[in-house]
């Protein structure tokens, strides 16, 4: 957050504000469909801040622009996004040159890590059918800037809502056929089909393209279930239009975003190996690689191995659609031979965020709630660093005085 630019003395009345973050849980419904630019305009209809979107896709190459306006499906109000860059001609990158795009750019790890295995799903769908392998798969629209936009943008979008669970409705697949790089094809294009193997699809009533690779992509990449609305305290919906305005149904992704009831039980996997000849140098290493491939939290322990050799335990919990991604980290960036895999389930408080005021400077408190008390209180420690730091005081004192401050806002 920022602050007015003075440092107010200690007599200075501290304001608390609410914030609305860390909401934890994203439902997509795909009403009418599903594609990138409908996903972004229903993220960013749902509160997502345009700055962090614009910054995220921004840092993809110079000149690229994000610009939102506002339209109706079937009287229901919606927001559009179109994502603008300079003008490249006919450009084809493979996933080695998009990869590169993404690993270039400013992105937060999570977010990264999604548009990853989004662009991974597509290459793996088109290799298979184009009979190529998937390094060598040259992306036609889906390869143009603006399309990469809509992805990480995306990414960006769910980062900053705070999505740590999302799931998604069965999409709805029209039928038809449509002109593409290479030629005529049936829809659902058979590059849809291939990216959505294992998960739940329904048959629209409108002719024509519904889910595009794209779309389907972003969502099979960040879904951890599929099905109806799960149990969830709303905090805020978006709707995100699609261009065509269809008459059998609303052309339009819906997205509500909320907090997990206190009882909600979240499937997790435990991935973890247990390795005595790793160089401990390369231990934080190794956890920033597997942060980055998706896991939720990341730790390790000391352990004794046979024949007395001291070694580490690293332990990680993932959604059990990162469980793979998660497990392969491990492999590549340890020594270790083999991981272990759990599957079992978490109960997480509800949390929210609230704001206060220490000498001027604002600072994030992070709350958290069973049955709408609060029960957990913690400021966030890089802001009070920041705070800190720039009033020369020691770090504690800062965190002291915000936590006070939370105190109060919370009676």
């Amino acid at each position: 957050m920022g602050h007015d630019g003075h440092d107010h003395d200690h007599n200075h009345k501290h304001h608390a504000t609410v914030l609305p973050t860390a909401r934890g849980i994203v439902y997509i419904d795909a009403i009418g469909g599903a594609a990138g630019d409908m996903l972004l305009a229903a993220l960013l209809d749902a509160g997502a801040p345009l700055e962090s979107v614009e910054a995220a896709v921004g840092s993809l190459v110079p000149g690229l622009t994000v610009t939102v306006g506002h339209t109706e499906r079937h009287a229901i109000g919606a927001r559009t996004v179109t994502i603008v860059g300079p003008d490249e001609g006919h450009v084809h990158r493979t996933w080695r040159d998009v990869r590169a795009l993404l690993d270039a750019a400013d992105l937060a790890p999570r977010a990264a890590a999604r548009a990853h295995r989004a662009f991974e799903l597509l290459a793996h769908a088109e290799g298979r059918v184009h009979g190529q392998d998937p390094e060598d798969v040259q992306f036609h629209e889906v390869g143009a800037i603006d399309a990469i936009g809509d992805i990480v943008g995306v990414c960006a979008a769910l980062e900053a809502l705070g999505a740590d669970r999302i799931e998604a409705s069965p999409l709805p697949l029209g039928r038809g056929v449509t002109s593409a790089a290479h030629g005529q094809i049936p829809l659902p294009a058979p590059a849809v089909l291939e990216i959505l193997l294992g998960a739940p699809i329904a048959t629209s009533p409108i002719q024509g393209e519904t889910v595009t690779p794209t779309g389907a992509a972003l969502i099979a990449a960040v879904t951890d279930a599929w099905g109806g609305v799960p149990a969830l305290r709303l905090g805020a919906t978006g709707y995100g239009a699609g261009q065509r305005d269809t008459a059998e149904v609303p052309n339009l992704v819906r997205v509500l975003v909320g907090s997990p009831l206190a009882s909600t039980r979240d499937e997790i996997a435990i991935v973890e190996a247990t390795i005595d000849d790793l160089n401990p140098e390369l231990v934080p290493d190794a956890l920033d690689d597997v942060r980055s491939a998706g896991a939720l939290d990341v730790w390790t322990a000391p352990v004794v191995m046979k024949h007395g050799r001291h070694g580490v335990t690293i332990t990680a919990i993932a959604r059990p659609t990162d469980r793979e991604a998660v497990a392969t980290a491990l492999l590549r960036s340890t020594s270790t031979l083999g991981v272990r895999i759990t599957d079992g389930h978490r109960i997480e408080l509800d949390r929210d965020f609230i704001t206060v005021e220490v000498r001027g400077h604002d600072i994030r408190v992070k709350r958290g709630l069973l049955d709408d008390a609060i029960v957990n209180v913690a400021p966030e420690h890089h802001d009070c660093v920041v705070v800190a730091r720039a009033l020369g005081v020691p770090v504690k004192e800062i965190w002291s005085a915000a936590l006070a401050q939370a105190h109060g806002a919370g009676q």
